[in-house]
């Protein structure tokens, strides 16, 4: 059985590299004693249920998710009412980022998973989303750069 040299490090491989996720659901309306969570499964089919918030200043649902940056995960928002699942969206595939954004559509049919992995977003060339000036721009004044 081979041993690590303690002197050697390979920096190039990260060990416990983990980001806070920012979720946010939008289009989504909510009635008495339902809840919306994020089920999340990770590349190790490890599963996180995590409950989100209304935030009364954005008009949406959000949390926070701790994730392995630029690891795959599969992803799904759950509408539960009494511990019941009442509605869920479809499933989706993508690496790990600092936010993740959708918009609330429900699933009616068979379960299928929409791989978002080579969308544009994602892609390091591709053309920014109208609202990253005004994103930009806000993080300045909030940080005084």
């Amino acid at each position: 059985m081979a041993k690590n040299n303690p002197l050697f490090v390979d920096s190039t491989l990260l060990h416990g590299d983990r980001i806070g996720t920012q979720v946010e659901l939008d289009g989504i309306l909510l009635y008495d004693e339902e809840s919306v969570y994020i089920v999340v499964t990770n590349q190790l089919s490890e599963t996180q249920r995590i409950l989100l918030k209304y935030s009364a200043d954005n008009n949406n649902y959000q949390a926070r998710v701790w994730l392995g940056h630029q690891k795959t995960i599969n992803y799904r928002f759950v509408i539960e009412k009494n511990s019941k699942e009442l509605l869920h969206s479809a499933s989706f595939k993508t690496r790990a980022q600092y936010a993740i954004i959708e918009k609330w559509e429900p699933s009616w049919g068979e379960e299928t998973v929409s791989d978002k992995l080579d969308t544009p977003a994602l892609l390091p060339n591709a053309p920014l989303p109208g609202d990253y000036a005004s994103t930009v721009a806000s993080l300045i004044e909030k940080w005084g750069l």
